[in-house]
């Protein structure tokens, strides 16, 4: 089991989901350690482009984040997403306001 005093929101629900037997199991990141340092290196990289006068580079950052956001979304599970979700004290709504102007397969994002 993961430790609840550092994970509360995944082991709540990992518990919801009756899978506490399964928790050795889940893959809860599949990027490997470079790979994270690289895309935690992008991430900087694009909040310094977004921080920028230039409205340029702003609408560059823009467009970077969602295609980071995705990318590395794709290889995180969703428990450890919904887990960094509430440590930053967001929730779905504060998802879609903030990732208002995407859409996937027609829809808003949620």
């Amino acid at each position: 089991m993961i430790d609840e005093k550092l994970y509360p929101r995944a082991t709540e629900l990992i518990k919801d989901c009756r899978m506490e037997d399964m928790v050795d199991q889940i893959s809860w990141l599949k990027l490997n350690r470079e790979e994270s340092a690289v895309a935690l290196a992008k991430l900087y990289l694009i909040s310094v482009l977004s921080t920028e006068d230039s409205i340029p580079s702003r609408e560059k950052a823009k467009k970077l984040i969602i295609q980071s956001y995705f990318s590395a979304g794709y290889k995180i599970h969703a428990f450890a997403k919904e887990e960094g979700r509430s440590q930053m004290g967001l929730n779905n709504e504060d998802i879609v306001r903030l990732f208002k102007h995407v859409e996937l397969g027609g829809k808003r994002y949620l």
